[in-house]
């Protein structure tokens, strides 16, 4: 079971397995993208930044902060992925460099306010 949020090293196995999906020809390939999601916990953000780095996909997410400010984004950010590389990729070499160069992976917080589940109209251009 998953909880709310979806902050487990399990969960972020599931975006990353997505990353990997997307990721192979056919479908996104080797393209550049821009990905932009919004955050909570940070864990679909982080989850398919490590997806795209582990799959050597050339892509940026964005994860629009909804529930703290940037510092709690950051810490998320290197907490999660150092629990998914405890449980899936010990002593892996990407999750070290990865650990190593934090903020490094291609994750970039930007400031988001939700009213009702809908984005304001003004707060689209700035994702």
């Amino acid at each position: 079971m998953v909880p709310e949020g979806a902050a487990t090293p399990t969960a972020l196995l599931g975006f990353v397995r997505l990353a990997a999906y997307l990721a192979r020809p056919g479908a996104w390939g080797a393209q550049s993208r821009t990905l932009v999601v919004d955050s909570g916990t940070g864990a679909t953000a982080v989850g398919l930044a490590l997806g795209a780095a582990l799959a050597g996909a050339p892509w940026t997410v964005h994860g629009v902060m909804l529930a703290g400010p940037r510092e709690y984004y950051d810490a998320q950010q290197r907490a999660l992925a150092a629990a998914f590389c405890e449980a899936y990729l010990p002593g892996g070499a990407l999750c070290q460099r990865a650990m190593s160069e934090l903020p490094g992976l291609p994750v970039a917080a930007v400031l988001g306010v939700r009213m009702r589940g809908v984005y304001c109209d003004h707060e689209q251009p700035a994702c």
